[in-house]
């Protein structure tokens, strides 16, 4: 299974509509569900940034998940979102550390957005 991630900051007044559009019968939900091989998107909201989401949507497989991405289906979402957010960021596509058979080239947007992340210091 992959996992696209994606981050998004939304300005004031705007939550509503971007957390509709990804619900049951949402523009968004309506066309990440056309695509073979999508599963299901997870939307969380963060709790200390109630502007920022991160949305996780779940594809069965490497080749899925880009497929649709290259569509201009996928592009009508993209358009929609920048739009609606005041910036979104792909994270790009992440899979189990055991899982072998999946394969994710490395996406410069994020490791240039993890270097200037602060270290974690526990």
């Amino acid at each position: 299974m992959i996992h696209s991630i994606r981050v998004h900051r939304i300005p004031p007044g705007f939550a509503r509509i971007f957390v509709a559009a990804f619900r049951r019968g949402g523009v968004c939900h309506k066309i990440l569900r056309s695509f073979p091989g999508y599963i299901a998107t997870d939307l969380r909201q963060s709790l200390a940034l109630p502007d920022a989401f991160i949305e996780i949507s779940f594809f069965v497989s490497e080749i899925a998940c880009r497929t649709a991405k290259m569509s201009t289906r996928f592009h009508a979402i993209e358009d929609f979102l920048a739009r609606l957010t005041a910036t979104s960021t792909d994270l790009g596509e992440f899979c189990s550390p055991d899982d072998s058979e999946a394969r994710v080239e490395p996406n410069a947007e994020l490791v240039e957005f993890v270097s200037r992340q602060p270290k974690f210091r526990g």
